[in-house]
């Protein structure tokens, strides 16, 4: 995980790419999901500095093309790790 990419427990088709970011005292993590021939997601998963789980949020780039359900759930799992 440490390189930005994971790609060996990813469902077929998918890659992730995602690095560390922090904001205004948040942990965040930004990932680039992608898919099929063009298709391109992007998501952040943040959680305040000092907050528990139950107070991480997702957030869905609205510019960016649908997100694979099976993408959002790796993408959690992935933050859960590192954040």
């Amino acid at each position: 995980m440490d390189d930005g990419y994971c790609d060996d427990v990813l469902p077929s088709g998918l890659d992730i790419k995602f690095m560390d970011v922090e904001a205004d005292g948040n942990d965040v993590i930004e990932f680039v999901v992608r898919f099929g021939a063009t298709s391109v997601g992007r998501l952040s998963i943040f959680r305040p500095f000092d907050g528990s789980w139950s107070d991480a949020k997702v957030i869905v780039d609205p510019e960016g093309d649908a997100i694979p359900v099976a993408a959002i759930a790796w993408a959690i799992e992935a933050a859960r790790k590192r954040l």
